[in-house]
């Protein structure tokens, strides 16, 4: 299992981004950690540029996007109560 962090900014206005959120959602468990951040937990083989080329056709041109590989053993933040559990349970899962 892998643990990834998915960061955007979403530019135009004027664009459906559903398609964009569905794709996200689709890569695995995942949780909205802020409003533009998602952590997906994935057991599949993945890497960063797997999901980033999954996301780049739903992008805008002046969107932007980061797509990170996460260590679940050291992370640091406030977050909600549910981010939290969920990021406990990506430990477990990642570890095993």
């Amino acid at each position: 299992m892998s643990l990834f962090s998915i960061s955007y900014d979403l530019k135009d206005t004027t664009k459906d981004y559903t398609s964009f959120f569905n794709e996200v959602r689709c890569l695995g468990n995942f949780i909205q950690v802020l409003s533009n951040l998602y952590m997906i937990d994935t057991d599949n083989q993945s890497n960063t540029s797997d999901i980033y080329n999954r996301l780049k056709p739903e992008l805008g041109q002046s969107d932007h996007i980061l797509v990170c590989q996460i260590t679940p053993t050291d992370l640091s933040g406030f977050l909600s109560s549910d981010s939290v559990e969920w990021i406990k349970q990506a430990r477990i899962r990642t570890s095993q």
